[in-house]
């Protein structure tokens, strides 16, 4: 199976720790002959290298009678001393349903243990003892800590919009390129967020597989299979694959889906549509995935220009598609639970909904139907790629704060972890349960979907600091809130500047 960076992956989690940690070594003397699993353990190690290239390995005859020694790998090249004593503190947000840290032992979870084995593996190779603390409110605890200039936490993760903005905005963060050890463009990172997040050379703050949240915040579709085949529509799965999931081809299906069970003549939230979806952040879905920006980054110059024909003519698009309550269910609309699209959809009653991976990981994989995952639709067959926009109220950021003391020992903690966790996490959250549970139909197409989806996460400076109010704006005018939107925006121009300039000084 290939993954997102081209290399193969092979079920690694039927192997122990040591097996694929990346330190082992096979060498294969002269003369010796080569057992199937001695040459299944080293295409293990050697099909994917330790820095995400994946030049491949010649193979021929003489391998079995020639020796062959796996080269040095990433991590010998991060474990070059011991910090032996050092408490390195991580904390978190508490959530129910989603798990940031570690429990304290293994608890047979995937996900879990893969998480306690990472930290045990560094607390061994660096002698330190690592500290995760989960809270209510991460943002006031590391607030507080960090203007008593207290070196108490090493790193925070949370909400992009809550508390990695708060945390920037009152400077409190470190520049994670003034940490040497770090290189966010791995591929243990997520390297579109440090592009589009990074301005004037610094960025505060990124995200990866380091924290299960990653995989929480993608905006994805999904379709009830059993109600496709009812319609008896093509294979939807083929025109995502294929690169022609189109905002026209999915207007076309929602026509006449709706359905008023009750035969009342209202259709509520008891009846069967077309697509419901989740409004606030599906809005944002379908805006950046017809591939328009919330603001222009190039790294010097920041812009928010949400005014132009083209984003002026997919706000009515959308907001015509969006607010037919017929065909189409929303939550900012009904009156009920803002989270009663999710029973809607897995009891049965609606083709799509679009959703953050967050509730297709919780909710869906209990329902009855079976479903696919695809990606939300490109404006048209010119667009090139899919855009997954990226909740970022979801709790997946990751900083370091400005009292951090040692960057060099910090660093090179803080890229391990991120390493291990590729290694360790990202194959029990994405490969183990998103792509072997909770993806209903767990087949090679489902996967290259999956890949597709989260290969094309999208974040943007606006649609994380919501300058001037700008994003609520476009919001609000696609489900049908507001009116007069080029109006609205020419009001708010003032503030959106504002806010950027107050960015800009903060990031100065």
């Amino acid at each position: 199976m290939l993954d997102s960076q081209g290399c193969v992956w092979y079920n690694i989690l039927n192997f122990t720790t040591a097996d694929y940690s990346g330190r082992m070594e096979i060498i294969m003397k002269k003369k010796q002959p080569v057992s199937a699993v001695s040459l299944a353990i080293a295409l293990l190690l050697t099909a994917c290298s330790a820095d995400g290239n994946n030049t491949p390995t010649q193979t021929s005859s003489e391998q079995t009678t020639s020796e062959v020694v796996v080269t040095t790998s990433y991590l010998d090249t991060l474990v070059t001393q011991s910090y032996e004593g050092m408490k390195f503190t991580m904390l978190g947000p508490f959530h129910s349903a989603r798990q940031t840290f570690a429990e304290d032992t293994e608890n047979g979870e995937p996900v879990n243990d893969a998480l306690y084995r990472r930290d045990r593996e560094i607390e061994e190779l660096f002698g330190i003892e690592i500290i995760t603390i989960l809270s209510q409110d991460p943002t006031a605890d590391a607030s507080k800590a960090a203007m008593a200039s207290d070196d108490e936490y090493q790193v925070v993760i949370g909400a992009m919009a809550g508390t990695q903005k708060s945390l920037a905005l009152k400077q409190l963060s470190s520049n994670l390129f003034d940490f040497p050890r770090l290189d966010l463009y791995k591929p243990w990172w997520c390297e579109q967020a440090v592009e589009n997040l990074t301005y004037d050379g610094k960025v505060f703050f990124t995200t990866g597989p380091i924290t299960p949240q990653f995989y929480f915040g993608a905006q994805v579709m999904a379709y009830n299979t059993r109600l496709a085949d009812n319609y008896k529509l093509e294979d939807i799965r083929t025109y995502a694959l294929d690169g022609n999931w189109t905002l026209d081809k999915l207007e076309k299906i929602l026509k006449d889906k709706g359905n008023d069970l009750d035969g009342d003549g209202n259709m509520t939230g008891d009846d069967s549509y077309g697509m419901v979806f989740e409004s606030s952040v599906g809005a944002n879905a379908f805006y950046v995935g017809a591939d328009q920006k919330y603001c222009r980054n190039d790294g010097n110059n920041l812009t928010v220009e949400l005014a132009s024909d083209k984003s002026i003519s997919l706000i009515e698009r959308l907001s015509a598609m969006l607010t037919d309550t017929v065909n189409v269910y929303d939550t900012y609309t009904a009156p009920e639970d803002i989270n009663h699209f999710v029973t809607m959809f897995t009891e049965g009653r609606a083709l799509f909904a679009t959703s953050s991976m967050s509730h297709v990981i919780v909710s869906f994989r209990e329902m009855d139907d079976d479903y696919v995952l695809i990606p939300l639709p490109k404006l048209d067959e010119n667009q090139t790629e899919y855009h997954t926009y990226s909740n970022p109220w979801c709790l997946g950021g990751v900083s370091v704060p400005i009292t951090v003391k040692d960057k060099e020992a910090v660093g090179t903690i803080l890229e391990t972890m991120a390493y291990l966790s590729w290694k360790y996490v990202r194959p029990a959250q994405y490969d183990l349960t998103l792509k072997g549970k909770v993806a209903r139909e767990p087949d090679e197409i489902q996967a290259k979907l999956l890949d597709i989806i989260f290969d094309c996460s999208y974040y943007d400076l606006n649609g994380i600091f919501n300058f001037g109010k700008s994003v609520d704006l476009v919001q609000k005018a696609i489900v049908g809130q507001s009116t007069g939107f080029v109006s609205g925006f020419e009001s708010i121009k003032n503030n959106v500047q504002n806010d950027i300039d107050t960015f800009k000084k903060a990031v100065e």
